[in-house]
């Protein structure tokens, strides 16, 4: 006779573990407690003005039950009013709410991307992934940035639980059809959009996904209705913005496209040049408007008149970008969290080379030290190399075809849209599934008798 499973018991399931896997989650909990006292003792864990928008909505959250990005007795700027949707800053107010601590929040978000790392090894096990997690703490040593936003005032580690959440909900129904786990699957998206504007466009693709699954008789059609969650919460968005500011929107933070397409060019010539280009054009947009609505359709037809001029750098800004994502290996994010915050980086060995050809490049890496420009150059080859494996799996037919175009989606949007900023800090939402890419590789070529475990 079938007997039902505890909550209980399941949970004991999930958390029986082999010895090896307990030791690789302790070796990764070690590594984000020593970040996280590196934070606590060297009070590194703001990032510019983000961090402080973001702390300014949790404190209006608390005093005036709105999420405007900054300090009420200054005078007031729609455009801090919409820029960043409510989610992380309604995270940190309730965080501070239990424990009025910036680190509390810290020591929160270590937890959250231990988890979010635990569930990108669990899906590979799903996926018959026999091996055992060592890797895990390993490659995570040449992934530094997972463990500096864990330790910074930034919405980048509560995105990355949320999108895994989302994945590993729809692994769920995968095994089970039940109606819940999409459910959570949407629910997911639709928070992965209230914690970064970025991913409000994704609803329309969301939505083609869960019609492709119907087509492939995956779901029923009334099923389909739930992928409409993510769109309508754009929309309410949107509607409450259109309230407080008299313009339709879900963001301003895409006014900022102009700035980061300056600041990425002006690491390829190198020139204070293009960032006084980006602070012009800003300030044009600003004295040709009175209102948010017109200061956002001055800076979209800046962009616009960018993309016109000159497609070919453009398109090549827009294509290092995306190599970039994959490959990066967070120099940047090393340099400000372990020096200072407001490191920044305008030259590159792209510069050096214009500047002085060879002997620039020699110069501009022998300032690196043997120490530090080894490990980049491991970290870079590392990533190379996951990331191959990533783009393989998405391909490989041994796994299935829906949890695969899933991934593929979230995968060639997030890159997409990232755009010319594309590094390290991104890469994060995805970083998980590249793990479990890997799992997945060593359990299907049994590579060296030590990954093998036993699964029981």
């Amino acid at each position: 006779m079938f007997t039902a499973t505890k909550p209980k018991d399941k949970l004991k399931h999930m958390l029986r573990f082999s010895k090896i896997k307990w030791i690789s989650i302790s070796l990764v909990s070690l590594l984000h407690l020593f970040f996280f006292v590196y934070a606590l003792n060297h009070h590194n864990i703001y990032l510019a003005d983000d961090s402080q928008e973001y702390l300014w909505q949790a404190y209006n959250l608390k005093h005036h039950d709105s999420w405007y990005g900054s300090d009420y007795n200054l005078p007031y700027n729609p455009y801090l009013q919409t820029r960043r949707p409510p989610l992380y800053g309604i995270f940190i107010f309730l965080v501070k709410s239990i424990y009025n601590s910036d680190y509390f929040v810290c020591f929160l978000q270590n937890i959250l991307s231990i988890i979010s790392l635990i569930t990108g090894c669990l899906i590979a096990k799903r996926l018959k992934a026999k091996t055992n997690w060592l890797i895990l703490p390993a490659l995570l040593l040449f992934f530094p940035t997972q463990l500096i936003y864990a330790n910074r005032i930034m919405s980048d580690v509560l995105f990355q639980f949320i999108i895994i959440m989302s994945v590993w909900f729809f692994t769920k129904y995968d095994e089970s059809r039940k109606s819940k786990f999409l459910f959570l699957v949407s629910l997911f998206i639709a928070l992965s959009a209230l914690t970064k504007p970025v991913m409000y466009l994704f609803a329309p693709l969301f939505i083609a996904f869960f019609v492709w699954l119907y087509l492939k008789n995956k779901i029923s059609v009334k099923r389909i209705g739930i992928s409409f969650l993510p769109f309508i919460t754009g929309l309410l968005l949107s509607f409450y913005n259109l309230n407080q500011t008299g313009y339709f929107h879900f963001s301003s933070g895409n006014n900022m496209l102009v700035y980061h397409y300056y600041s990425t060019s002006a690491r390829f010539s190198g020139g204070e040049t293009d960032f006084a280009k980006s602070d012009s054009v800003t300030t044009l947009a600003k004295s040709n408007s009175t209102n948010l609505i017109e200061f956002s359709e001055n800076m979209s037809h800046s962009f616009y008149q960018i993309m016109k001029e000159n497609p070919v750098r453009f398109t090549m800004l827009q294509f290092n970008g995306m190599i970039q994502f994959f490959i990066d290996h967070g120099r940047w994010d090393l340099e400000s969290f372990f020096k200072t915050p407001v490191y920044n980086q305008t030259k590159g060995w792209k510069t050096a080379w214009s500047e002085k050809g060879f002997q620039g490049l020699t110069d501009y890496f022998s300032s690196f030290g043997i120490l530090k420009l080894s490990y980049l150059v491991i970290t870079l080859l590392i990533n190379i190399g996951i990331t191959f494996l990533f783009f393989k799996f998405l391909v490989s037919k041994k796994y299935d075809t829906s949890l695969r175009l899933f991934l593929f989606l979230i995968t060639v949007y997030i890159v997409t849209v990232t755009g010319f900023v594309g590094g390290s800090r991104y890469r994060m939402a995805l970083y998980p599934f590249l793990i479990c890419s890997v799992l997945v590789f060593i359990s299907k070529h049994k590579v060296g008798h030590s990954f093998k475990v036993n699964q029981k």
